[in-house]
């Protein structure tokens, strides 16, 4: 016999089918799926909701003033990176949507975010394995993964000529 991908192979002749009658007549078993356990789909679905709010911009942001940006992993380096070689050339500020910023805030800043980011990296591991660890439905269903990240980075910058800017702790 051929293995079964929807048709049936006897004899040289093929028979498409889905019919399941068909199917068993022609010699196949069925495979019984075992039940669902509820635990591991509470799980599932918590880990889901988690990951979906690891990659909002609940997680995923500092403030810009009121306007919350994000940078990826690779932006930050690349700022850095850039803003680092701008500083040993002996640039003092730089302008970031219309604002003249310091070099020295700048870098600060964006290591601030790296810092940040990594934190939030931790945190979601955290809620990841005690999601992981419960025992039952209802503390699966009842756990809130949204407590326990860091305070958001948040970059006062007031614009107009030779404003450096500053670092502040948002709430």
């Amino acid at each position: 016999k051929t293995y079964y991908k929807g048709f049936i192979q006897k004899e040289g002749k093929r028979t498409y089918t889905w019919r399941e009658e068909l199917i068993l007549a022609d010699g196949w078993t069925k495979e019984e799926q075992p039940e669902p356990n509820p635990l591991e789909i509470a799980k599932a679905n918590k880990l889901i909701e988690l990951a979906v709010y690891d990659h909002s911009t609940e997680v995923n942001s500092f403030l810009m003033g009121d306007t919350p940006k994000w940078f990826t992993p690779e932006e930050r380096v690349n700022y850095l990176l850039t803003l680092q070689a701008a500083k040993d050339k002996g640039v003092d500020m730089i302008e970031y949507e219309g604002a003249l910023i310091s070099t020295e805030m700048a870098i600060k800043t964006l290591k601030d975010i790296c810092v940040y980011a990594m934190e939030c990296v931790a945190v979601t591991a955290r809620h990841r394995t005690k999601i992981n660890s419960f025992k039952n439905v209802g503390q699966v269903e009842t756990y809130d993964f949204r407590v326990g990240y860091p305070e958001k980075v948040v970059f006062e910058s007031n614009t107009g000529s030779n404003v450096t800017g500053g670092i502040t702790k948002k709430n």
